[in-house]
């Protein structure tokens, strides 16, 4: 059975009981990262695993860190060395590890919070997963996981109590998928395929590939290839973003009608979006020696940019923890002065910043 998982409050260590809005340096990591994959368990505290190291070298390493405490601790090896992993917790409290890069594409592991362990998957995924993955439970005992560049094409369900991988290849009509997977909302997952939205519905696995449904979402020309989305507040409109475009969609998933929005700022090199509590979102974006945080409201398309010149983040992995807090987790800076990811890398950082805004009543 699904077990509820529990919502955790963060508290303020006691010197950050001020009012000032920024970074504040909240502990560090046993190991300088960046690349690396981090998750929040139900217990509050933070799972980092893999990425590189200050040299380059891809880490097999993992640690737990306690915001409240400040303190990092080692955590089980992984059976691989591994960068750029999807996390998922599951319901059950356990962390699904799909993919990642450095010989371990195809592979899932599985960390036990209860006996501090990771087991790696017997049978591998049927298809190589080096970027995102798509990760989403749909039954008690099952997980879906694809890529998000082509989730219908090759696609797996991963059994939480037989611990095994299902393979599923279906026959996909011409095109494809790119950054594909926008999201959940009741029992459908959400996909973007060119100009058109698909909706799934997942409740019987037999009919999968059957019962999905196209709506037109005539958005071309439109680079999908770094997008962003996020449900908003009222759980029914999904922001979508993609770096290669001066404007925005709202989709809202129960109409099927979206509206093109242009914000009073560019928005570039996005690294990680938020959504705070007052359902403004939060982008973060770093290149070179700079940081940009930028608050967006998203219906009225009017943002505010906080440009930072240190910490350097770049690569750094973003926890939200709740409410408006936010843990920017290592990292590492960049010689370049356009996209990150065309950017040469130097350097690896141990430090966990907290993202303190002044909505915050602490």
């Amino acid at each position: 059975n699904n077990v509820e998982i529990e919502k955790k409050t963060f508290e303020f260590p006691s010197k950050l009981h001020k009012d000032g809005e920024g970074f504040y340096e909240i502990g560090k990591m046993l190991t300088p990262r960046y690349r690396h994959s981090s998750v929040l368990l139900q217990d509050g505290r933070v799972f980092i695993v893999g990425g590189r190291d200050k040299d380059g070298h891809i880490l097999n390493t993992t640690e737990i860190f306690d915001p409240k405490t400040g303190k990092s601790i080692k955590g089980p090896v992984m059976p691989y060395a591994a960068f750029g992993c999807t996390l998922k917790l599951l319901s059950n409290g356990n962390v699904l590890i799909v993919g990642g890069k450095y010989n371990s594409e195809n592979r899932v592991s599985v960390y036990l919070p209860q006996k501090n362990k990771i087991i790696e998957v017997p049978n591998r995924l049927g298809h190589e997963i080096n970027r995102v993955a798509v990760i989403e439970e749909i039954a008690n005992e099952e997980v879906f996981i694809a890529d998000y560049f082509n989730p219908l094409r090759y696609y797996s369900f991963y059994n939480k109590n037989t611990n095994e991988v299902l393979n599923v290849k279906e026959a996909q009509p011409s095109g494809k998928f790119f950054d594909a997977y926008l999201g959940r909302i009741h029992n459908n997952l959400y996909f973007l395929w060119g100009q058109n939205v698909i909706i799934i519905n997942v409740l019987n696995r037999k009919n999968f590939i059957n019962t999905y449904k196209k709506y037109k979402f005539n958005l071309n020309p439109r680079y999908f290839g770094t997008s962003h989305s996020i449900f908003l507040k009222d759980n029914k409109t999904l922001f979508i973003y993609t770096d290669n475009n001066d404007s925005y969609i709202l989709f809202n998933t129960q109409t099927k009608t979206y509206q093109e929005i242009k914000p009073n700022i560019k928005l570039s090199s996005v690294w990680n979006i938020s959504l705070l509590e007052d359902g403004n979102i939060m982008f973060f974006s770093a290149s070179k020696e700079s940081i940009n945080i930028v608050e967006l409201d998203p219906h009225k398309g009017f943002g505010i940019v906080k440009p930072y010149t240190s910490p350097n983040l770049t690569c750094a992995s973003v926890i939200k923890l709740d409410g408006n807090n936010l843990l920017y987790i290592g990292g590492t800076k960049v010689h370049h002065d356009g996209l990150i990811s065309f950017g040469y890398y130097y350097g690896a950082s141990d430090k966990i910043y907290l993202w303190k805004t002044k909505k915050e009543n602490n």
